[in-house]
């Protein structure tokens, strides 16, 4: 082989042959043509993937809220856990007591008497969807008090908790929980029946003309007592709650709300509006009575109205 023909390209009068190169401007051109195109194409892979957390999150709340009906049906009780204080006596209860895991935010000790720092294994739904095989959790380490890993409760936008910067503002530290990490779930329950149930008339629920107990007219195995010497009804409030749900059940159930994302939450109790976890000014991901999970624009300066049903429209007479 001859080597020098193989290494040295001639042109045909014997000179060296010379490989043409870019010329500034045309580098240029091409640069700013991928400047372009990533800035057009950039935007549109973000919403992608955003829409695609989105339905996972969407999945996720399908999951729990299934769970929940099946809870309701077996129970014939909301999942709801509420805490006591040393003293025996009730402390407290929250929109994530229902379901999740403790959480890595020691602030909650603090707050209440860590009446809202719950372990997974009191939290009723956690248990009963390990229990039922629907696990939310990967048992393959931890015990179920401290177990961290329950993917069905963390929503994948979930990534700053507006409630901790709510319940201490002035942390004085660099580290931000997601919700999940903050009180151990992405996805809180609708509480805005919890009011209904303290008016100082009785409703009739069942709609058969007769008008039912009031608070005050609680059956006493119903009536909590503690060594202090109160008697709290709360056990009697939650049944009324329970009545809540089911009439929504028979009536609107596609109106009735049942989990929200954590924003939701927080802008309710303070009637404010907030950034979603979807990078979408007030539009969250909201599951219904009826099993459907909607992303939906909504209002939350107000507990109700015509596009948000968290109430019954007939209990919102003066007096309560």
């Amino acid at each position: 082989m001859d080597v020098s023909r193989a290494t040295d390209r001639r042109a045909a009068d014997g000179h060296p042959t010379r490989r043409h190169a870019f010329t500034l401007i045309e580098l240029l051109v091409v640069v700013s043509i991928i400047a372009l195109l990533v800035s057009v194409l950039l935007p549109s892979m973000k919403e992608a993937r955003e829409q695609a957390k989105r339905v996972s999150c969407q999945a996720n709340l399908r999951q729990i809220n299934s769970a929940l009906f099946a809870y309701l049906t077996d129970y014939d009780r909301l999942p709801v856990y509420y805490s006591k204080n040393d003293e025996g006596c009730i402390c407290g209860w929250c929109t994530w007591s229902y379901g999740g895991w403790l959480g890595r935010n020691r602030l909650w000790d603090d707050v209440g008497g860590g009446c809202f720092r719950i372990p997974a294994n009191q939290r009723p739904l956690t248990v009963y969807m390990t229990k039922r095989g629907v696990s939310p959790a990967r048992l393959s380490g931890g015990t179920l008090q401290e177990l961290s890993d329950q993917p069905v409760f963390k929503c994948p936008s979930d990534r700053k908790s507006v409630q901790y910067l709510y319940i201490d503002p002035d942390a004085g530290t660099e580290e931000m929980f997601s919700s999940y990490d903050d009180v151990g779930t992405s996805y809180h329950m609708n509480f805005y029946w919890w009011p209904q149930t303290s008016r100082r008339y009785g409703p009739d629920w069942d709609g058969d003309g007769v008008v039912e107990p009031t608070l005050g007219q609680c059956p006493s195995e119903l009536v909590e007592s503690c060594p202090t010497g109160q008697r709290i009804n709360w056990p009697c409030r939650f049944r009324q709650g329970r009545d809540i749900w089911r009439y929504y059940e028979l009536h609107s159930p596609s109106r009735f709300v049942t989990l929200v994302e954590e924003p939701v939450d927080f802008a309710l109790t303070g009637g404010t509006q907030e950034m979603g976890f979807h990078r979408t000014f007030s539009k969250h991901n909201i599951a219904f009575l009826d099993g459907h999970v909607a992303y939906l624009m909504m209002d939350t300066r107000e507990m109700s109205g015509p596009d948000w049903t968290v109430v019954h429209e007939e209990m919102e007479a003066p007096g309560w």
